[in-house]
């Protein structure tokens, strides 16, 4: 457990999607970052009281989540 955006946590975890090809490790200076997901716990809770995803680009909804698209790389990751 942590307190982290004043909220205490008991699990938080994110997932970052980059494009690149296939069975290669992703370089960060060539393949671009096209996705990013988050999950967020309370202390004490069953269900997450957040779950985000960040796209490069739209995509279909993803039941339970909220869902931002965005049309460049640079405005996905600030």
């Amino acid at each position: 457990s942590g307190r982290i955006f004043g909220v205490n946590l008991r699990g938080f975890g994110a997932n970052l999607r980059c494009f690149g090809a296939a069975g290669v490790f992703p370089e960060p200076q060539q393949d671009p970052v096209i996705a990013i997901a988050a999950v967020a716990l309370r202390q004490g809770a069953r269900e997450p009281f957040l779950r985000v995803v960040f796209t490069l680009l739209p995509c279909a909804p993803l039941r339970g989540a909220t869902v931002r698209s965005f049309d460049t790389e640079q405005d996905l990751l600030q």
